[in-house]
């Protein structure tokens, strides 16, 4: 299962007054907000997870707003916004501004079974992008209370950057076939397996670094191999020039990298034998 980073670690009671919001003080210790980012070749996609340790209802969610000083952060634009069942998604920018943020709320603000109880975790907040960006793991985060009276209480949460990821994932390889017997010189399709886990990336990059082989071999001896991708079969030919003892091995390496840019390699080898009693 991947791990959720905690960004956000403590809550600020919230002391200047806000257009249409109850400024009165509220008991919000408790509140968390944690993160996870999860990259594809396409996009960059943020996961957030809401934790409502505090003693009243949130109701509305914003990241990138400061209900203090009533300032957007964003500066990115998004591919999509997604939020949790009964919950919509908006990427806002305020007039005459550069800046934006992102506001979630409920789709029925009558329907209290869509808000976030005290005690309750929510998760399925999520923002797309193009490309990563720092911002939307350490831009404010505010959180709009219903309190039992029905009015509402803004608070804003100081982030915190989340831990530093130096870890980096954990891969193996294996081919299939291994051992390519007789040596009669025909092409043979390799199919590799790689797993890949990381203790915070769901998804982390895996790419084809290399395919050498001792014995001399010939540049037609390695077909169809993309490097740099997550390629994951090709063709190595059935040969040895009977030089080496051990026979031809093809030494087969793969990376995997994280979010962080923490990279593991991990090499499987294919072996042509000298002869049939290896």
């Amino acid at each position: 299962m991947p791990r959720w980073k905690v960004v956000v670690v403590s809550l600020a009671l919230m002391t200047g007054v806000v257009p249409h919001i109850d400024a009165q003080p509220a008991s919000a210790a408790g509140v968390i907000i944690e993160v996870m980012k999860e990259t594809t070749p396409a996009n960059v996609t943020y996961k957030y997870k809401v934790i409502n340790g505090s003693s009243l209802t949130i109701g509305t969610v914003l990241l990138g707003y400061n209900w203090i000083t009533h300032t957007a952060e964003l500066e990115d634009e998004t591919t999509s916004v997604g939020g949790p069942e009964g919950w919509s998604g908006r990427d806002i920018t305020p007039e005459e501004s550069d800046y934006g943020y992102i506001r979630w709320s409920s789709t029925d603000p009558d329907d209290s079974i869509h808000e976030i109880s005290p005690g309750q975790t929510l998760e399925g907040f999520q923002v797309t992008l193009p490309n990563a960006s720092a911002a939307f793991l350490t831009a404010t985060w505010s959180v709009i209370f219903t309190n039992a009276k029905g009015t509402m209480v803004g608070q804003v949460i100081p982030v915190t950057p989340p831990r530093s990821d130096t870890t980096p994932p954990t891969v193996s390889v294996t081919a299939s076939p291994s051992t390519l017997w007789s040596p009669n010189r025909d092409l043979i399709s390799i199919a590799v397996t790689v797993l890949v886990s990381d203790d915070q990336d769901p998804h982390p990059t895996v790419r084809l670094v290399s395919i050498v082989a001792n014995d001399d071999p010939d540049l037609t001896d390695i077909v169809d191999a993309e490097y740099g991708t997550d390629d994951r079969s090709f063709k190595l030919r059935a040969e040895r020039k009977g030089k080496e003892l051990g026979g031809r091995q093809y030494v087969i390496t793969y990376s995997a990298t994280d979010a962080s840019g923490n990279t593991a390699t991990a090499t499987t080898t294919v072996t042509v034998p000298h002869d049939e009693g290896q």
